[in-house]
């Protein structure tokens, strides 16, 4: 990911180990390791103090060694003197979420918010005392591009399935015909489900083509970066699933769950708030800073990639770029499925997840004056089909959507460019993605646009939606990495959720299950008895 600004970054880069200085080569294996050590190290075991090593300081690598760190968080029993390291390969931990200053402003090189759902997203806010620094948006309205026009996103919507007459009916984003073929969700029975299918496929079934294309999926394509009739509807839209059983329609699954969501907060003006998508005052990576900040000194490593782990009885080695190498009772692997699939040497076993192909994302902010542009701006963003021949998926206005982000008179507009499969080799140089963002907000906006500076940031990830089949993959690859690598544990993004809450909630998970497992009566009297061997 490219890099701008400082501060945020530098305080960041101060709390870790920006080389790994701690990081030796195993004494404690029988594959090469250099010397023969002590009895207790010849015996292929920890004394009585268990090693974790997560590979990726990702959001779900920096929540496994949190909750690794502590056991009582993650309600998954003791975890007494349970030592843990982070290998992290890039200059710094946090993935994606990385927060950039220029000008004064705050900018996001990553996710913008987060949702405050799942409790070990929230144990982590309270851990790292940011729950008085969250900050809330202050509009949501959207619109969406389309035609050669802007239109206003209707209101009452749950992730785009209508959930209010009115506004439905108001909509231009819909025809008058589709408008009376959505009616059919009221009578329709629908088919049982013996598989997965793809959200398209589904949504079209029951709400026509017309609702789909015009209010689903611009929304939920822009969230899942991926073609709705290729999305996993049991691994990303389960939701649909869940108010059709319960409601026999959608569209009163919708207003049902509307209805509940705004009596849940009505008796709490903060709880509506917080509701929806917030961040922080001092950008997202405050979180990636707190997290760290609560592990102890040295955890976590930088510039460390992992090449290879390699079973050694009942240890794994761990080797590092530069031919380091550590070993360690149990590792989780909080990388893209394609990287955890070289480490551990699986080639074709690893199933589909393992063949995805890597996607790049790319942002574009752009600094203007306030005066120049506010008055042309509708709502808080604009919603960009790919049908729109624009290079540019997304539009946000970040300065009136959070108030926290630039000082008076300061715009800046967050451009989303749409994912390609071009490695960084390939894709045009910044200032010619900067120059054709400039040029699809013109035609978007009607006006010209000239910024003052902009600011251009790249991420690569693993994989983009979740296919059809998508939880069989992970299936197969978690069982087959559950058969050849005891207490070796998949987690992140390319399994179960790329939400940042997502994310936290599978490094809670990770950490549970690698804490069960170091603590099995047969591998912990091993532990004891090599405890007891100390030279």
């Amino acid at each position: 990911m490219s890099r701008g600004g400082g501060g945020i970054g530098r305080r960041l880069r101060a709390a870790t180990h920006a080389k790994h200085p701690s990081i030796v080569h195993c004494r404690a294996c029988r594959c090469g390791g250099r010397g023969a050590g002590s009895r207790r190290e010849r015996s292929g075991l920890s004394a009585g103090c268990p090693h974790v090593v997560v590979v990726g300081g990702g959001a779900t690598g920096l929540a496994a060694a949190f909750y690794l760190q502590h056991p009582d968080a993650a309600a998954s029993g003791r975890a007494d003197g349970l030592r843990v390291t982070v290998l992290e390969a890039a200059a710094h931990p946090g993935g994606s979420v990385q927060t950039l200053e220029r000008r004064g402003c705050v900018i996001e090189a990553g996710p913008d918010s987060l949702l405050l759902r799942g409790e070990a997203l929230r144990s982590l806010v309270r851990a790292t005392d940011l729950a008085g620094r969250i900050v809330a948006p202050r509009s949501l309205s959207t619109y969406v591009y389309r035609s050669g026009k802007l239109h206003r996103f209707p209101a009452g919507t749950v992730l785009g399935v209508p959930a209010r007459v009115l506004p439905f009916l108001r909509t231009r984003l819909v025809s008058p015909a589709g408008k009376l073929r959505a009616l059919w969700d009221f009578l329709r029975r629908d088919v049982q489900m013996t598989g997965d299918e793809a959200v398209g496929t589904f949504l079209r079934r029951r709400l026509g083509d017309a609702v789909v294309d015009g209010l689903v999926a611009p929304l939920l394509e822009e969230i899942h970066n991926g073609d709705i009739d290729r999305m996993s509807l049991l691994a990303t839209s389960p939701f649909f699933l869940k108010v059709r059983g319960a409601h026999r329609s959608l569209l009163f699954g919708a207003r049902a769950t509307l209805a509940a969501r705004l009596g849940a907060g009505g008796a709490d003006e903060d709880a509506t708030r917080r509701a929806g998508p917030v961040s922080f005052a001092a950008g997202m990576q405050s979180l990636i800073e707190g997290i760290v900040a609560q592990l102890p000194s040295g955890t976590v490593h930088t510039h460390a990639a992992v090449q290879a782990i390699t079973r050694c009885g009942d240890q794994y080695q761990v080797t590092v770029a530069g031919g380091a190498a550590i070993h360690a009772d149990a590792v989780i692997l909080a990388v893209p499925a394609p990287g955890a699939r070289a480490i551990l040497g699986l080639a074709e076993d690893f199933g589909p997840l393992g063949q995805a192909s890597p996607r790049h994302t790319t942002l574009v902010t752009l600094g203007l004056r306030t005066d120049e542009i506010d008055p042309w701006l509708p709502g808080t963003g604009v919603l960009v089909p790919p049908t729109s021949g624009c290079t540019l998926s997304a539009c946000s206005w970040s300065h009136l959507k959070w108030p926290h982000v630039a000082p008076p008179g300061q715009a800046l507009l967050r451009c989303y460019v749409r994912d390609t499969d071009e490695g960084p080799t390939l894709r045009p140089p910044d200032d010619v993605i900067a120059e054709r963002a400039r040029q699809d907000l013109e035609r978007i906006l009607g006006i010209r646009v000239n910024p003052e500076f902009h600011v251009v940031t790249h991420c690569a990830r693993g994989i983009s939606s979740y296919a059809v089949g998508h939880l069989a993959d992970v299936r197969q690859a978690r069982s087959l990495v559950a058969a050849r690598y005891p207490r070796v544990v998949l987690a992140g993004a390319s399994y179960a959720g790329v939400a940042i809450p997502d994310c936290v909630e599978q490094g809670r998970t990770a950490a549970r299950q690698a804490i069960a497992e170091l603590e099995s009566p047969g591998l912990a009297a091993r532990h004891a008895a090599a405890g007891a061997c100390v030279a």
